[in-house]
């Protein structure tokens, strides 16, 4: 009797041996298996996950920050400036009367900022430049202000040119109008290349928001001139909208161009014979007159034109002629490729 339960009681504590080391062998394999499904990933890993985050987290800030809602709430801050002087004074050359337009933008309470040359219309002008150096005197005899949705003008009086640049500060006459505008938020850094921008400006003046008019107000006011009255009747119909332009910052890979940036005119006289009167100029986007300076690009590369050569004629007169070379590369275009390439780059 007492060996068979010596026995028995030997099998069951074998038994009891046995299921314990089995559970033991199957919680160490779900121990790897959680281990393996489950463990944190590496820290490298995870950093590169929070990086990408905070960079997809900042592209849709700026994105939301130039949505089409905050450019039109901005459009009512960006006026249309119209102004009308003269320089005289100069007995040898006969006086100057012009008109200047452009885009001020409200940076603060009664305070808008624009261009010098359109605070100082005779800044930049070498025609002005030059009779103003033998006695001439320039005078201002207008400078307004149109805003969206006003149907009145706000008269503009300069408080501070800039002595280096084309940037002016000019101060807004007080209204009950003007009060109620809000001033834009000025970018607290310099923009990137390849960041998202937003431009709105007047930059075909009273022509550009006239083409864009109704087919009604546009067939009365096309043929009008670019003058106050035509501005007052498109501000009176709530037709004084700047452009709005979205795009990104760019590199300009290239050489310096030659400084063509003039509009032209063909003026007839009776006696069958012509002028060419240039009429206007073109700015850069900061104000910088392009005539005769013409654009640096920031990434500078020279062209690889073909050569030319002189050939003598029989007459000893020289002819230009190009000189066959074999295909070359386009330097320009290579280097704009790598400048993609290496921005891309730093955005992947």
């Amino acid at each position: 009797m007492f060996d068979t339960e010596s026995k028995d009681s030997q099998v069951v504590e074998t038994w009891q041996r046995f299921v314990q080391g089995l559970l033991g062998v199957l919680a160490l394999i779900g121990a790897g298996v959680m281990a393996h499904y489950y463990a944190p990933p590496e820290t490298a890993s995870l950093q590169q996950q929070v990086h990408q985050l905070s960079q997809q987290v900042k592209d849709l800030e700026r994105q939301g920050a130039f949505s089409p809602a905050a450019v039109d709430d901005a459009r009512e801050s960006v006026a249309y400036i119209y102004g009308i002087y003269r320089v005289s004074g100069d007995p040898g050359s006969p006086p100057i009367h012009a008109r200047v337009a452009g885009t001020g933008f409200i940076v603060g309470a009664g305070l808008i900022a624009t261009n010098r040359h359109v605070a100082e219309p005779w800044y930049g002008d070498r025609e002005a430049a030059l009779a103003l150096r033998h006695g001439a005197t320039p005078i201002l005899e207008k400078l307004e202000a149109y805003f969206p949705g006003s149907p009145m003008p706000v008269v503009l009086y300069p408080v501070v040119l800039a002595s280096h640049g084309d940037l002016a500060v000019l101060r807004m006459e007080p209204t009950a109008f003007t009060e109620k505008l809000r001033a834009l938020p000025l970018a607290s850094a310099p923009p990137h290349v390849g960041e998202p921008i937003s431009v709105l400006a007047y930059p075909m003046g009273v022509t550009g928001m006239v083409a864009k008019s109704p087919a009604a107000v546009y067939e009365r006011l096309s043929s009008h001139q670019d003058d106050p009255g035509t501005a007052g009747e498109l501000a009176a119909l709530s037709l004084i909208r700047p452009s709005a332009t979205c795009g990104h910052l760019g590199d300009v890979v290239g050489d310096k161009t030659f400084g063509e940036g003039s509009v032209q005119k063909l003026i007839e006289v009776p006696d069958g014979s012509a002028l060419i009167l240039s009429i206007a100029k073109y700015y850069t986007s900061n104000g910088k007159v392009i005539q005769d300076t013409g654009i640096t690009p920031n990434i500078l590369v020279a062209s690889t034109d073909d050569a030319v050569v002189l050939s003598e004629d029989d007459d000893n007169s020289y002819h230009e002629e190009p000189q066959k070379t074999q295909p070359k590369e386009d330097d320009q275009l290579r280097r704009a490729i790598e400048v993609l390439k290496m921005r891309a780059q730093k955005t992947s």
